[in-house]
């Protein structure tokens, strides 16, 4: 629960942002440093719903 209020509290505009890139994903659309990322919004909002009520 801490990493995910650690990471809950890095969220921008209620988006996950790409804090650090491998160097071969960078080239992908997903892994832009800096920029929100829609798939790691996705599963992070996927991981809260699994978690139901706390």
């Amino acid at each position: 629960m801490e990493a995910l209020e650690a990471l809950e509290s890095k969220l921008v505009d209620g988006q996950i942002v790409v804090e650090r890139v491998v160097p071969k994903l960078a080239k992908l659309f997903f892994c832009k440093k800096g920029q929100p990322s829609s798939l790691a919004t996705m599963r992070y909002r996927e991981i809260l719903k699994n978690l139901g009520p706390v």
